[in-house]
């Protein structure tokens, strides 16, 4: 597996995944692989909605997202089904990431994040 290059570069990632449980844990051997190549460059965040895999259970929501997301210039890519997408949406806004710093991209078809 490549590295990533903003790895590579030096620059800090915050991944923070959610799932159902740990076994659906998207590229885990990868990001593993990741953080053992890049420990002090990579932070991974899981949570688990049902089980006890990840670092957190529940959800994703502006506490847990203030409490990772490494500071101002943060620029935030996620991607998931619409009503995650706009939970997440208004959780960065309300904590001021500014909206050309938030980037989607969506399970299925795609539309405004309001109307979700």
């Amino acid at each position: 597996m490549k590295s990533i290059q903003v790895l590579s570069d030096g620059r800090k990632v915050v991944y923070i995944h959610a799932a159902i449980d740990a076994n659906d844990h998207a590229f885990a051997d990868e990001i593993a692989a990741l953080r053992k190549w890049h420990p002090e460059q990579l932070q991974t965040v899981t949570i688990d909605d049902q089980g006890d895999g990840g670092d957190y259970s529940g959800r994703i929501d502006r506490d847990l997202l203030a409490r990772h997301l490494p500071g101002s210039g943060t620029r935030c890519y996620f991607v998931g089904p619409a009503p995650f997408m706009s939970a997440v949406e208004n959780a960065l806004a309300e904590l001021d990431v500014p909206e050309d710093r938030r980037h989607v991209e969506y399970f299925g078809p795609s539309r405004s994040l309001q109307a979700a």
